[in-house]
């Protein structure tokens, strides 16, 4: 028998395939005497990209639709940070494969950015904002982000001039130029980032990313409600409170307000209510 025959080949890859079969029951039988937790559907684990492209069948268009689903399916609720840590590098990896892809850009403005995974979220924003030049969103999701998190008004205000500079409509530009005028002027103010977290969360196309923004809007109010008893704190005792507690205990508020998110408030250095941080697990 030749070595070149046809039959020699498919013997060759009979056997192959055998051997491959039998190496993977033997590797899924000792994975099931393994007492390893059940997946939650978290973000487990973030494949290398060539791998994501081979999988995808050298498709990188396709590679980023599976690897953009994995994040818009996972569940963010109560995901640990280091789980963010991998969601943050999957769409890192997505944007990289596709800078244009919208659905990724949006997880990112609307999740990642909330989760202590601001320059992953700032990046993916930034490349889709280079890719879609016909697109308002993603330089004014990056504005918005320089403006609440990074408290940087002036930046975030030329970034809503990228904005408008991306919208067609004459009114937007408009809107976006008053606004940024508007941050220019009064600096950071939270009820003007109020007003921009119930736009993004009405205009929001996924019911769990809108129940996740609307959260957030509750902080804020939350945050603005104990602004306002700090100033009046303030007003009648000449000094700032020591503690949150201590506006409940003078009769300044009744109780002191739920974080929808669990992770609850406090006070800066400098007097001001701003959300606790959390720990990682």
């Amino acid at each position: 028998m030749q070595s070149n025959s046809p039959f020699f080949f498919e013997a060759l890859t009979a056997v192959f395939l055998i051997l491959t079969w039998l190496g993977f029951a033997t590797a899924t039988a000792r994975l099931e005497k393994v007492n390893s937790p059940i997946a939650s559907g978290e973000m487990q684990v973030a494949l290398p990209r060539f791998m994501q492209v081979l999988l995808a069948g050298g498709d990188r268009y396709l590679a980023t639709n599976i690897t953009v689903f994995r994040a818009l399916t996972a569940s963010t609720e109560n995901l640990q940070p280091d789980r963010f840590v991998i969601q943050a590098k999957v769409q890192r990896d997505a944007a990289w494969l596709n800078p244009y892809h919208e659905d990724n850009y949006y997880l990112a403005a609307a999740g990642l950015s909330w989760n202590q995974q601001l320059d992953a979220a700032q990046e993916i924003l930034l490349s889709a904002s280079n890719a879609r030049t016909f697109d308002m969103l993603p330089p004014f999701f990056y504005a918005f982000n320089l403006y609440y998190f990074r408290h940087d008004p002036s930046g975030g205000a030329e970034w809503l001039k990228v904005a408008a500079s991306h919208s067609p409509s004459e009114n937007e530009r408009l809107s976006l130029n008053r606004i940024a005028a508007n941050w220019l002027v009064k600096g950071h103010d939270r009820h003007q980032a109020l007003k921009m977290l119930e736009a993004l969360a009405a205009q929001s196309r996924y019911g769990s990313l809108r129940r996740q923004i609307l959260q957030r809007a509750e902080r804020v109010k939350h945050l603005i409600m104990l602004d306002e008893a700090i100033n009046s704190y303030r007003q009648r005792h000449q000094r700032p409170p020591e503690t949150l507690e201590a506006l409940v205990t003078h009769h300044i508020l009744n109780q002191l307000p739920t974080d929808p998110m669990g992770e609850g408030y406090t006070l800066d250095s400098q007097g001001q209510a701003q959300i606790r941080t959390p720990q990682a697990k």
